[in-house]
């Protein structure tokens, strides 16, 4: 009686240890799995509020920056017509 006592008592022992390590796999691969997924969402959200930011950098270079730059290239412009005429008359 002792050897069906400590079969039976083997035998759930045994099925115990495999449901435990079967739930553990399964569960830390739901975890893996959820960490990745709140990972990925993180990197959305960054991305969002990077174009965000994008959008805001290039509305301000087409507004600010951009109007400066052509003054600017057209200064120089002038600049160069007014130094060439210089060196015309001159003949240098």
């Amino acid at each position: 009686m002792e050897k069906r006592a400590s079969f039976n008592d083997d035998l759930q022992s045994l099925k115990n240890n495999d449901r435990p390590n079967i739930e553990n796999k399964s569960s830390n691969e739901e975890i893996t799995f959820n960490k990745l997924n709140k990972d990925i969402e993180l990197l959305r959200q960054k991305v969002e509020e990077n174009k965000e930011k994008v959008d805001i950098l290039l509305n301000y270079f087409a507004t600010k920056v951009k109007p400066l730059q052509k003054n600017s290239e057209d200064e120089l412009v002038e600049f160069s017509k007014a130094l060439n005429t210089i060196y015309r008359d001159k003949n240098l």
